[in-house]
């Protein structure tokens, strides 16, 4: 009875605890954007360069026709600026 009770047991604490682990999945970041000009009208073909600061890696992209623009698959937790 009691090696029912401890399997029991540990089914409890495996199905109470499997979800922490959900959770550590994201290990990329994304940014977009529009490149504007003065009047606010989109500029297509522009090109978008971010920069991850602590390793220099640089991510580069071009704008769509509406001068929208979309990075993926970034490193995450540092300061990344726009050129």
């Amino acid at each position: 009875m009691n090696l029912l009770r401890l399997r029991y047991l540990l089914l409890m604490l495996l199905m109470l605890t499997a979800h922490l682990g959900w959770s550590q999945g994201t290990t990329t970041a994304a940014m977009n954007g529009v490149i504007s000009d003065k009047t606010g009208m989109g500029l297509p073909g522009a090109t978008v360069i971010a920069v991850h600061t602590p390793t220099n890696t640089q991510y580069v992209v071009p704008t769509n026709s509406d001068g929208r623009f979309n990075l993926q698959n970034m490193r995450v937790g540092a300061p990344t600026p726009l050129r």
